[in-house]
């Protein structure tokens, strides 16, 4: 007996999208068929065409997508190839950053969230001058007994819960700016005299320490194991409103009580060091007489 094996089709929508091959790529293909010299070649009028129309250089098209009152609920990227592609859209939309230590790219795609509700959704793609549109219809799942009252309260409970991490996330990016803003102070202040020096260095060492202890309320140090964490209660938050069926349930409810509580704690602490401690600071720094420069002495050449 044959065994036929072929791949799963991806899950979400999927929009069949044509690249044309422009004139640049279309030398590149009649030249690597042909194998002919690597001289070049005189510029075709396809590829004076291509100098009026720009496609981005990284070939990724933006997608947009739009419900129904208009507004854009999700945005991604894809790398187009030369010839026919299929984009998925897994029919969700924009969710939020979760705090992390490291920085997002300014050019990085909004992170995905939630699932978006049955209905009807325009995409438009933009590649470069090029731009469509196509629509979706989103379905419900005809196995699954939600009903869209239910599916209602938890794309609501989703949004309160997204509202938090937005709020947990602007905390710890304020935390790491001001561990960006100590690195600069310190270089800066390399100038000033060994006394001084001294003194301010012992300043910023406590400002450092509790920028430590700050660090410590997202996430745990490294080899600690037992301590519970901001980052650690926001993914158990999401993880209970994800397993319930429309409006949070109980357990969900109180996860979500101990997501919003946990991060308020936290915004308090960090709010108290910037208006307290770094200002204190941040006053002296301002009020410090010194050159961003050092002292050169001349290098004499003598015979």
């Amino acid at each position: 007996d044959g065994m036929y094996v072929g791949e799963n089709r991806p899950g979400g929508a999927m929009m069949p999208v044509w690249r044309k091959p422009s004139g640049a790529e279309k030398k590149n293909m009649e030249t690597a068929r042909s194998k002919k010299s690597k001289k070049k070649m005189e510029e075709t009028k396809e590829e004076k065409a291509d100098k009026k129309t720009s496609t981005p250089k990284d070939g990724r098209a933006k997608f947009y997508v739009m419900d129904n009152a208009g507004d854009t609920i999700r945005t991604f990227s894809s790398k187009l190839d030369t010839g026919m592609n299929r984009v998925y859209w897994p029919m969700n939309r924009d969710g939020v950053a979760y705090p992390s230590t490291r920085d997002r790219r300014p050019d990085a795609d909004p992170p995905s969230g939630g699932s978006v509700l049955p209905g009807t959704y325009m995409v438009a793609v933009n590649f470069g001058d090029y731009n469509a549109t196509t629509s979706v219809n989103v379905k419900a799942d005809p196995r699954l007994p939600f009903t869209m009252a239910q599916m209602r309260a938890k794309a609501t409970a989703n949004k309160n819960y997204e509202a938090i991490v937005a709020k947990a996330t602007a905390g710890y990016n304020q935390l790491k700016e001001v561990r960006k803003t100590m690195k600069r102070v310190a270089t800066a202040t390399e100038t000033l005299d060994k006394e001084a020096q001294k003194d301010f260095k012992e300043k910023m060492k406590a400002v450092n320490k509790e920028l430590d202890r700050l660090d410590a309320l997202y996430f745990r140090p490294t080899g600690d194991r037992s301590s519970s964490t901001l980052s650690r209660t926001l993914r158990r938050g999401r993880g209970a409103i994800g397993s319930s069926d429309g409006a949070p349930n109980q357990a969900a409810q109180r996860a979500m009580a101990k997501v919003e509580r946990e991060t308020k704690f936290v915004l308090e602490q960090i709010n108290a060091f910037m208006e307290g401690d770094f200002a204190d600071f941040q006053k002296e720094v301002e009020a410090l007489d010194f050159s961003l420069f050092k002292t050169y002495e001349p290098v004499k050449f003598d015979r």
